[in-house]
């Protein structure tokens, strides 16, 4: 493992506890939707997710999260897996360079004119159907299977 890359914990509204975080912490907004966000501190991130729709965990960045990871809109590749007591370790690798899924990555698939060998590897039918907004923004996060 490389180094921790995010905490994420569970609150019961993300706008409101985000802008806890913000107002109290002076974070800066990675993302934010309805159901999760990720706020950026100088030392690491911090997930903020509701119950029923991401896990809480804690995630690892690694060099290979493993054969059953699932490709996220970003360019991210993870897994989810459980340490011995049961507490949910995400394994996530970042490409060299992130990808938005407006730079041609659509509904779990890289546009054939987007050059990314590196995820060549990864099943892309494990990944859930992005809704977006009306500024192209995802309303929902690509989950695992």
């Amino acid at each position: 493992m490389n180094r921790i890359d995010h905490v994420a914990i569970t609150v019961d509204d993300v706008r409101e506890s985000v802008d806890w975080y913000v107002n109290e912490h002076g974070c800066s907004i990675i993302y934010c939707d309805d159901t999760w966000a990720m706020l950026q501190f100088e030392n690491i991130k911090l997930a903020l997710v509701v119950d029923d729709e991401h896990p809480f965990h804690i995630a690892f960045e690694v060099k290979d999260p493993g054969i059953e990871s699932t490709l996220h809109r970003d360019g991210s590749i993870s897994r989810y897996i459980k340490d011995p007591s049961g507490n949910s370790i995400e394994l996530i690798k970042y490409p060299k360079e992130t990808k938005h899924f407006a730079d041609g990555f659509h509904e779990g698939r890289w546009e054939d004119d987007v050059e990314y060998s590196e995820f060549a590897h990864l099943s892309t039918d494990r990944v859930d159907e992005v809704k977006y907004d009306g500024d192209g923004k995802p309303l929902t996060s690509v989950k695992d299977s």
